[in-house]
């Protein structure tokens, strides 16, 4: 893919990319984010990282931090691209950031110039820096918002109609974005309670868009949501209609939004790795579910099930093709090689190994204990049997089948020189 040096760079140049993207290098897709961040109007060029995002979020490239992206951060989990959006649904389209942003930095005035010349030279990784802004930034915006449409609005494709409810739930994130920042960063691992209870509290407060929009977004990211939604009802006034709402609307959302990818047939390691995590992911969901009595909804369960089951096969898949590949076909084809050569392969063959263990460890728990079982005993058999004619010492192939199927079985097949 050619890179096109450009300053400012022009939109029509960058929409030549666009094909490209989903198919680019790191370092492509890095200059091209980079061209990107230089436009003073990105708008437009957005649509066309649409069909990179996802290996943007996987490839986890630096970002510059800008006003708009800092402004925004403790609503990622809830920007979409326009054609996702839902007018009347809770998410936020991301086509009305520009004009969003344009309209606090107008409300903030000079204040939102020295916040903006804090982001200099800093990335949105840097999330001491990042909160450190935010703190000033998102209790300021979430009063700096006008009542009326902001300009570009309408010519940014958004109906005038829908700026009230998507201004509520941008000011609602940023009224307690101080308070739910520690939590959203740590969702993924639950998050632990005494940060979910931190950033729920002044919302189940406020209660109405406030809960359901703080909710939503921790819910998103969250790897225990169940435990999250239930929290928010207890912090909630007893008997609350609005909080049990709430509750009940994000995890049904946060089900219907997650889906397993199914992997394709480049990049083996890559997929098997996804498949290993969202397995063990699948089965944290499950118990979080189970022990919240969120489930006594036949569709809800049923959806998790549905869920549950694309694991699985995901990772059945994802274990077989590695197994085939990257394994034994490697094996079978180091015959006749020249010994440097193999010498080169034990590590990578010992990496399959391993990697090939950590989707067992997952799987299994969904499901087919047996299979991956048998599939690795009858692995270690063939390493055992043609790792010789391969041109592995006894202890690689000691070290292999143990790998594959624990001491036992290694001693049993390999035996000892």
């Amino acid at each position: 893919m050619r890179m096109i040096a450009c300053a400012p760079p022009a939109l029509a140049e960058l929409r030549l990319l666009s094909g490209a993207l989903a198919d680019a290098t790191r370092e492509q897709l890095a200059r091209v984010v980079s061209l990107i961040d230089e436009l003073p109007d990105r708008s437009g060029a957005d649509r066309l990282l649409d069909r990179a995002r996802p290996r943007l979020r996987e490839l986890n490239l630096p970002r510059p931090l800008g006003l708009t992206r800092l402004l925004f951060m403790p609503l990622d989990p809830w920007i979409v691209r326009p054609a996702e959006w839902q007018p009347g649904g809770p998410a936020v389209p991301r086509s009305a950031l520009q004009p969003l942003s344009a309209a606090v930095q107008a409300g903030l005035g000079l204040e939102a110039a020295r916040i903006e010349a804090g982001c200099t030279g800093a990335t949105a990784e840097d999330l001491d820096k990042v909160f450190s802004l935010g703190r000033d930034l998102w209790p300021a915006a979430a009063q700096a918002l006008p009542e009326s449409t902001p300009t570009g609005w309408e010519a940014a494709g958004l109906p005038g109609r829908e700026y009230p409810a998507l201004r509520d739930r941008c000011a609602a994130a940023w009224r307690h974005a101080v308070a739910s920042w520690p939590a959203l960063q740590a969702a993924p691992y639950g998050p632990p309670e005494h940060l979910a209870r931190q950033a729920l509290e002044g919302a189940a407060a406020e209660g109405g868009a406030a809960l359901d929009t703080v909710l939503r977004i921790l819910v998103a990211r969250a790897s225990r949501p169940a435990s999250l939604a239930t929290l928010a009802v207890r912090l909630s006034p007893p008997g609350s209609a609005q909080a049990a709402r709430a509750a009940q609307g994000a995890v049904d959302e946060y089900l219907s939004r997650r889906e397993v990818e199914r992997p394709s047939s480049a990049d083996r390691r890559g997929q098997a790795r996804r498949a290993a995590e969202d397995a063990l992911a699948v089965c944290v969901l499950a118990e979080d579910f189970e022990a919240s009595g969120l489930l006594g909804v036949p569709a809800r369960r049923e959806r998790l099930q549905a869920i549950r089951r694309a694991a699985d096969e995901t990772c059945r898949d994802s274990f077989a093709a590695l197994l085939s590949g990257e394994l034994l076909g490697q094996l079978s084809a180091m015959r006749g090689a020249a010994v440097a050569e193999t010498r080169a392969a034990v590590p990578a063959l010992e990496g399959t190994a391993r990697l090939l263990r950590r989707i067992e460890s997952g799987g299994r728990r969904l499901g087919g204990a047996e299979a991956y079982d048998a599939a690795l005993q009858s692995a270690a058999a063939e390493v055992a049997r043609n790792g010789e004619g391969a041109g592995l010492s006894p202890v690689e192939r000691l070290r292999l089948v143990e790998m594959l199927a624990g001491p036992e079985v290694a001693l049993r097949l390999v035996g000892w020189p």
